[in-house]
């Protein structure tokens, strides 16, 4: 939408900015998950020290210590990819970023699950169909008599006496390449789905699932919304109807509770909304008509009751 608003040459403006405003962020990132896989070669090497020693509680120790800088490097690498679109998105610093980033996942980590495990498979097949066509080209290249014995005829020949290893060189090559290349599109997964949820956040106080994003995008993630709300509804019973709403009270975790009754031989006070609740809480009268003067918040039940 609003094509003609977009400036020429976005790519290239955007990586200026980027190196003129952003430099010190993207280098504060790298710096923090360089630090950690700092202290995780030396603790790998203080544990390949200690391989030999007789005292198992320190090679538990430094495992467990190993294994948990391994979580936080992953986690440190995925906060601060997305904290990298926040700045891109509000040009803002690294921190801040990040802080905005971590809080919009967790607003809409049901979604952010979905999409990515979607986009890991198709990523995933991505790189065993770019692997598996190159090393058999590979392979038809040096041997074509064992796919037709016509194509040894029309190909070149070589004289190859381990056919395996060619073919696997080929293969690890395209597996780093296809990773490369793919970790961009997987990048650009994670972009367009943080500004999907960064467009519906600005855009729900008027009405509107999102203002920017295209209508199969928006469909997309209706579905993925509605596939969510229906395992919810499966496994922890009936929580909400109409998926436009979002989750259930509590993001889903529980069922609203029923309203109290008032106790036998009391009655609710006349022109009282059918949704009330006895005790400490008021009732949930009907709203009043436009224009009539404000006649405060309506007083509990024991209350009501005294004054009728």
């Amino acid at each position: 939408k609003g094509k003609k608003k977009i400036p020429g040459h976005p790519i290239v403006r955007a990586f200026g900015w980027g190196v003129r405003y952003h430099m010190g962020s993207v280098a504060f990132g790298a710096a923090i998950i360089a630090i950690v896989a700092t202290i995780r070669a030396i603790l790998a090497y203080l544990q390949k020290k200690f391989k030999n020693s007789t005292n198992k509680c320190m090679q538990f120790c430094m495992s467990c210590l190993q294994c948990c800088l391994w979580c936080f490097q992953k986690i440190l690498e995925y906060i601060s990819k997305n904290a990298y679109i926040m700045i891109a998105i509000h040009s803002k610093n690294f921190c801040r970023s990040a802080k905005n980033a971590f809080c919009l996942l967790m607003r809409n980590i049901l979604r952010m699950a979905a999409v990515n495990a979607v986009g890991d498979f198709v990523i995933y097949l991505g790189k065993v169909f770019i692997v598996s066509l190159c090393a058999g080209a590979t392979l038809i290249a040096i041997r074509p008599e064992w796919i037709n014995k016509s194509l040894a005829d029309i190909l070149p020949q070589f004289t190859v006496t381990y056919w395996w290893v060619p073919v696997l060189f080929v293969a690890v090559v395209a597996f780093i390449v296809s990773s490369v290349f793919l970790s961009v599109y997987s990048f650009g997964i994670d972009t367009i789905l943080l500004c999907f949820c960064e467009d519906c956040e600005r855009h729900k106080n008027i009405g509107r699932q999102a203002a920017f994003a295209s209508k199969d995008l928006q469909d997309y993630m209706h579905e993925v919304k509605k596939m969510q709300i229906e395992e919810l509804n499966r496994f922890r019973g009936p929580l909400i109807e109409d998926p436009d709403q979002g989750l259930a009270k509590g993001d889903g975790t529980a069922p609203p509770p029923p309203p109290q009754m008032p106790p036998p031989g009391l009655s609710p006070p006349p022109n009282v909304g059918s949704a009330f609740t006895y005790g400490a809480q008021p009732y949930a009268h009907p709203p009043p008509p436009p224009g009539a003067p404000y006649q405060g918040a309506p007083a509990p039940y024991g209350q009501a009751v005294n004054q009728q």
